[in-house]
């Protein structure tokens, strides 16, 4: 079963007191620091665990083109497309973080699994229940292939903070059926134990079809809290 525990330190040792950020992970990204998506996570899934999520709240950039403060119950069109832009430099240090570009078309909750999840988030967070429900059911037959979300099953990668996210959305309406429950077991598997002490308690990026990989990152393993927080 996924450790909420030891997700959370992980995000605590990957902290930066200089910067008050999280970086992005420990080793494809470990100068980069997100304001959004990392960061508000982080926030997110470190409330009323550890005061560093207070820290968070007060120096990442306040964004309002930012899909996923759904996820705090602010109304947000999902589907308009973000682009990642450089905030700043310290040293070898890079700051980021995500933008609205309306020079870009919208984003299909049909098409792109992460928005459909948001999407269903949003409309739990304006009350509407039924259309919540039926836009979870929709997407679940879209994305869910018996193994986990994925996007675009050529590629045979799945992203698992999708999964994550879906979790995250089924809980809104307390709805769970054996597609959750392998939802559940398939991103707790991307959990890292051990003595990996790098990586340990931090959540791994993708998975191919057969195991999990990359790197582990802030982005999955603060979704990851976020649907597991509650139920364990």
């Amino acid at each position: 079963m996924f450790d909420v525990d030891l997700a959370r330190k992980f995000l605590l040792r990957n902290y930066d007191p200089a910067l008050k950020l999280v970086r992005a992970s420990p080793e494809v990204e470990p100068n980069v620091y997100y304001h959004y998506n990392d960061n508000y996570l982080a926030m997110l899934a470190l409330r009323d665990y550890s005061q560093v999520s207070s820290i968070l709240a007060n120096q990442i950039q306040k964004s309002p083109t930012a899909r996923i403060v759904v996820l705090d119950g602010q109304p947000f069109d999902v589907t308009w497309a973000n682009e990642t832009v450089t905030l700043f430099t310290l040293a070898d240090k890079i700051v980021k973080t995500e933008v609205k570009n309306l020079m870009l078309p919208q984003l299909s909750v049909d098409q792109y699994a992460d928005i459909a999840a948001f999407n269903v988030i949003g409309l739990h967070g304006l009350g509407l229940v039924n259309e919540t429900k039926k836009a979870l059911v929709k997407a679940l037959g879209l994305f869910f292939d018996g193994v986990g979300i994925i996007d675009d099953p050529l590629k045979k990668l799945y992203n698992v903070y999708k999964s994550a996210l879906f979790i995250v959305a089924a809980q809104r309406i307390s709805y769970y059926d054996k597609n959750i429950g392998q939802l559940l077991n398939f991103v707790a598997g991307a959990q890292v134990g051990g003595s990996a002490l790098l990586h340990y308690g931090g959540v791994i990026a993708d998975f191919d079809g057969s195991k999990y990989v990359g790197d582990t990152n802030t982005e999955t393993t603060a979704d990851s809290i976020l649907a597991f927080k509650d139920i364990v």
